[in-house]
């Protein structure tokens, strides 16, 4: 059985809402939400959210449109540039009309397991 494991890495945003007294969480890449009880849960709420979307198009054989659809292309090296705080900020409130008050990196472990065995071609 083979196992690849990706990190999927993502900024995240979170505010308080007075309205519902809830933290609403956001992945302005993926263009999800989730909300918590606390900032912690909001966070956590928002992984699980990822995760889960990410699995199920990967299960759905749509993983690659999805993500095209949502403007990600594939490059050709590391982007090892994070973007700023200032440019994330403006992102989040392109998408999102109220304010978010703290952006952060989230990682989601995202583990997929070929069913099959899979031979390689002249390895002994």
């Amino acid at each position: 059985m083979q196992r690849i494991k990706m990190v999927v890495s993502l900024l995240g945003a979170v505010r308080h809402d007075a309205q519902t007294n809830l933290y609403v969480s956001l992945c302005p890449a993926l263009k999800l939400y989730s909300a918590g009880e606390n900032r912690e849960e909001a966070v956590k709420a928002l992984e699980s959210t990822v995760l889960l979307f990410l699995t199920t198009c990967f299960e759905r054989g749509r993983l690659n449109s999805v993500l095209q659809e949502r403007g990600f292309t594939k490059t050709l090296a590391p982007d090892t540039a994070r973007p700023t705080m200032e440019v994330a900020r403006e992102y989040i409130a392109i998408l999102e009309e109220s304010k978010f008050e703290e952006t952060f990196d989230m990682t989601v472990p995202l583990e997929l397991v070929a069913t099959q065995r899979q031979e390689l071609a002249g390895v002994a």
